[in-house]
């Protein structure tokens, strides 16, 4: 199976959101899968796309709205390994209130996925406020750019 990450900001403007819908739309005819969060915004608009043919991952139960279907992936501990990449891609994990962490390692799934046979997806796309790399998407973001994964930023 191919993957590829679909994210971005929760303030992700409407005309962006409906050609993210396009492209998982195609994506999801291709038989790619989408793996991204359920958080508004960028992320239900790759989601409507992609309806039960994408894998979520959440940070915490309850978290986002997530389509009919689709794989959820909510861990109530997430795994060493997942928490040591997301330390090691933050510029400054020291900084990053506990409470907030498991949006990083929610980032860190939604590029490698959850199983023990790590797939990279074939690319990241998304939307950042002025094709920066900033917000809850850079650590996203940064693996991405670690791993050489094309990425694709509609801003």
């Amino acid at each position: 199976m191919n993957y590829y990450t679909g994210i971005g900001s929760r303030k992700t403007p409407s005309d962006v959101q409906e050609r993210m819908e396009k492209i998982a739309t195609v994506c999801r005819l291709e038989g790619i899968r989408l793996r991204s969060g359920g958080a508004s915004g960028a992320d239900q608009a790759f989601g409507r796309g992609a309806q039960q043919h994408a894998t979520i991952y959440l940070p915490w139960h309850g978290f986002g709205q997530v389509e009919s279907g689709a794989e959820i992936h909510c861990p109530n501990e997430f795994p060493s390994w997942v928490k040591q990449l997301a330390e090691q891609v933050h510029p400054a994990w020291r900084n990053v209130h506990p409470k907030f962490r498991a949006f990083h390692y929610r980032n860190v799934l939604q590029v490698l996925g959850h199983s023990d046979e790590v797939k990279l997806p074939l690319f990241l796309c998304c939307w950042t406020q002025d094709a920066k790399v900033t917000g809850g998407t850079a650590t996203a973001l940064r693996l991405a750019q670690w791993l050489h994964v094309p990425i694709v930023n509609l801003g």
